[in-house]
């Protein structure tokens, strides 16, 4: 909220944890966005995620299917450990009560098949260049998930008939995809000792401790790698920004430190050609859209929620300006409140990024 998030969707956690949280910031005993909460979906094997499904057989995947649908959820994410061959049942039968489907290309599988198969959604970056890198035996459920794009990546061609033909797949099918750049960049291109470049520009507001961590790269990444991974991940950013101009509807996740992350999420698009204007709707409408809330959100439009958000400065003309929010709208049920970032930031012992703005009454 410090940040200006007043909605977040959650593609993964203890279904019984996250009613509790959900419940407690709808009654207003905690602080907190509205949450749209995805179902979530492993299967079983060695690499298996713990999730409260896990499931071994595919009756076992759609009863979990029955059991998001009995309660409420509208989305589901599968992950790594789905079987290739379960996709297109399950996603039938998400479908059919009224859920949408996506996720983590299951191992064995391309992205192009998931789309194929019925996925209306594809996770994280990484996944969505794997599509071009996997060969047939390549078991994604391990770290070649993320060794496969940073080696390799960097030899992709994007203007190829390949690349084209799986663009024209997701307009055709509009297939939304999450990527969460954010995530990934360090990964990609932060040298230990150096600092985080997802968190450079805040690092200096951030306790000591934090920044301290901030200098800890992911990866090991020498001379040779460096280049090379980081040549890769400049082709996730013009895959990004191809996405993007060819029509493909664009969410702003991050998988990444709450708040924080949403801006340089945002930075990181324009950084890769989208215009700034674009970047913001894809984080406000395109978020609403796909998380079926647009109804209620996303837009400042008579009759929807009045969450607003006040930043000095225009974020059209610098997308940097997301970061100094001055304040936070935030309906409650028939009232409005107001919230003071600085407030927030300041309990958190995080140094504000603007002063707060005051309401005169």
């Amino acid at each position: 909220l410090a940040s200006g998030v007043t909605a977040v969707r959650d593609v993964g956690n203890s279904n019984a944890d996250l009613a509790e949280l959900r419940g407690r910031i709808d009654r207003g005993e905690l602080l907190g966005p509205r949450v749209a909460a995805n179902g979530f979906i492993e299967g079983k094997s060695p690499f298996s995620s713990q999730a409260d499904f896990v499931p071994d057989n595919l009756p076992d995947a759609l009863a979990a299917i029955d059991w998001y649908a009995a309660h409420g959820y509208r989305q589901l994410k599968l992950y790594n450990s789905i079987r290739p061959e379960w996709v297109k049942p399950m996603v039938a039968h998400a479908r059919a009560l009224g859920l949408r489907t996506g996720g983590h290309v299951p191992a064995f599988m391309t992205a192009q098949q998931a789309v194929e198969a019925g996925f209306d959604e594809l996770h994280h970056i990484n996944q969505v260049t794997l599509n071009f890198l996997v060969s047939k035996g390549d078991d994604t459920r391990t770290l070649l998930r993320f060794n496969l794009p940073g080696d390799k990546a960097a030899d992709l061609k994007l203007n190829d008939r390949r690349t084209q033909d799986f663009l024209a797949l997701l307009r055709r099918k509009g297939t939304v995809v999450d990527p969460t750049m954010v995530a990934f960049e360090a990964q990609y291109t932060q040298r230990q000792g150096q600092p985080n470049p997802s968190y450079a520009m805040v690092a200096a507001n951030l306790p000591a401790v934090v920044q301290r961590g901030l200098l800890a790269a992911e990866v090991d990444l020498d001379d040779a790698k460096a280049r090379r991974w980081g040549a890769s991940w400049r082709v996730m950013m013009d895959l990004l920004r191809r996405m993007h101009a060819a029509g493909i509807p664009i969410v702003a996740g991050t998988d990444a430190t709450p708040g924080l992350a949403m801006q340089r999420e945002l930075e990181l698009y324009v950084q890769a050609g989208i215009p700034a204007a674009q970047a913001l709707k894809i984080a406000t409408w395109n978020g609403a859209r796909h998380s079926d809330r647009l109804d209620e959100m996303g837009s400042i439009t008579v009759g929807k929620r009045a969450d607003l958000v006040l930043v000095d400065g225009d974020p059209v003309a610098d997308i940097r300006a997301v970061r100094r929010v001055a304040l936070v709208l935030q309906a409650q049920g028939s009232q409005t409140r107001a919230l003071s970032p600085s407030a927030l930031y300041q309990s958190m012992g995080i140094l504000p990024f603007v002063p707060s703005a005051e309401i005169v009454k």
